[in-house]
């Protein structure tokens, strides 16, 4: 499977101007030609959790880009659902359909703007199971602890260069500990409050690097292989001895 890895550097809360960018990025750059598109957090808005900007128009455009292009598009958006607004991270078929997952662990004030989610969500896509987390889910590995159910754990993300090293090393020992792929994208540029420096990557079942955005508006590709993991994992089980809670 190929998979495309994007790393933008979100307009301030217009949704129209992002969503515009995206679009030509990807013919650009031959992501549509791909599997799989993967976006950061908040990609259509930037990350806002003083005043969440709720655009149905972003939602419309995965889900049309997606049957259009004939991949799938992941990324996570602000939707509002009962009066309560939750960081979604969708990811759109070319068939129209979709699975969905609501950001569990929420950040610093994000708390009193966002209702967390339940569950996590794991999708199936060209055969392979896919883990569905966004940014401070990865500081939190018991979540993401892998039960033999899934392949490859996406990571949507807005997550600050103060914060740097820790991103690129958790990542990689996600991928290492559950024995998956592990592709993490996230933003680079500014926002009213914080600096990004993106560092969107992706590593193998092993922890080796198989692409490295570093700190610029780009796009990469990585070819993931079913048989390679099958075949580390069974020369290496050691899943099948973690401890169950």
């Amino acid at each position: 499977m190929k998979a495309f890895i994007l790393q933008t550097s979100p307009i301030w809360k217009d949704a129209q101007s992002n969503i515009s960018f995206i679009e030509n990025f990807i013919v650009k750059t031959g992501a549509i030609k791909s599997d799989l598109i993967l976006l950061p957090e908040m990609w259509a808005s930037g990350f806002s959790v003083a005043e969440p900007i709720y655009d149905q128009q972003a939602q419309k455009w995965m889900q049309d880009a997606a049957q259009r292009y004939g991949c799938a598009i992941a990324g996570t958006l602000v939707v509002k659902e009962n009066g309560q607004y939750f960081n979604r991270f969708y990811f759109y078929k070319p068939d129209g359909s979709s699975a969905h997952y609501d950001k569990r662990h929420l950040f610093g004030h994000e708390k009193q703007l966002f209702t967390a989610g339940e569950r996590r969500t794991i999708v199936n896509w060209k055969g392979f199971r896919i883990l569905l987390q966004t940014c401070y889910d990865l500081r939190f590995p018991g979540f993401s602890r892998n039960r033999n159910d899934y392949d490859i754990a996406l990571y949507a993300a807005s997550w600050p260069s103060s914060r740097q090293d820790a991103w690129t090393t958790l990542l990689k020992a996600r991928a290492i500990e559950n024995q998956c792929y592990v592709l993490g994208a996230n933003r680079t540029g500014d926002d009213p409050h914080l600096h990004y420096t993106g560092g969107s990557v992706a590593y193998s079942f092993s922890g080796a690097l198989m692409a490295d955005l570093e700190d610029k508006v780009c796009a990469k590709s990585v070819e993931i292989d079913l048989p390679s993991l099958i075949s580390f994992r069974q020369k290496f089980p050691f899943l099948q001895d973690a401890d169950m809670y």
